[in-house]
Formats: C-alpha cells, structure tokens, sequence
C-alpha cells in the first residue's frame, strides 16, 4: 500500500471514528489526508471502498483472537482477571467508536462480521475455559 492511500484510509477510518459512514464525506476525507478529492477516486471506488480496505488493517480492528486467551493457570479468579484485561487492552474507546461509525446501513453487511469477530472470539474463548474448568 502506498503512502496516499494509507493517508487516505487513516482519515477515512479516524472521521469515521469520530462522526459515523453518513456524516463523513469524501470531502472531508480528502481535506484531512491533504490530498485531492480527486485522488481518493483513482485510489479507490468510493468512500465505501476505502472503509473494507480499512477495516482488513490490524490497526483498524481490535484484533482479538483466542490466541490472546490462552495464558489460562486454572485459577479461576485470576483467569477471569486475565481475560477481562486482555480484551479491555483491545477494546479501546476508538474502537467502539469506529465499530459504532461503521453500523451504517450502506456498510453494515459487510462489515458486521468483522466488527462481530471480536466479542465471538471473547465468548467462545470463555466458554471453552469454562467446558474444561
């Protein structure tokens, strides 16, 4: 990805975080990655495009697996400890706000299965600690 278009998605993703999909314009995107609104269109489709290549970025999602929950000492109070600060270490007030900003209806059914991976990774995670506890 070059340089543009990484500016291009971190402004798309950071108003998007701030104001929600309807409210942000291409406008806008372009004003803050400083670059032409004409760019953001031989980079990608539309406003829609730039968001998917977005949230495929680590950096754009939670990025909870259950990879994160495996540290269990079967300790119960100190597992629960453990898989309460890991994922509220992931689940940033950002991302809520970006996960918020992304519920729009022109986005939502490609989106929601992302944004749904997080807090299914949680649960399934849990529940598995709690079948072998």
């Amino acid at each position: 990805m070059d340089d543009t278009s990484q500016k291009i998605i971190d402004a798309t993703m950071s108003l998007i975080r701030d104001k929600g999909y309807v409210a942000t314009t291409t406008k806008d995107i372009a004003r803050l990655a400083r670059v032409n609104e004409c760019t953001l269109f031989r980079k990608f489709q539309n406003k829609k495009d730039i968001v998917l290549h977005g949230v495929s970025q680590e950096k754009w999602r939670a990025n909870v697996t259950p990879e994160l929950f495996q540290n269990v000492q079967w300790e119960l109070e100190q597992d629960l400890q453990m898989f309460m600060t890991a994922y509220m270490d992931k689940i940033t007030p950002d991302f809520v706000n970006l996960s918020i900003g992304m519920r729009a209806p022109q986005l939502y059914e490609e989106t929601a299965p992302l944004i749904m991976k997080v807090p299914q990774a949680f649960i399934s995670s849990l529940t598995e600690y709690f079948i072998h506890f």
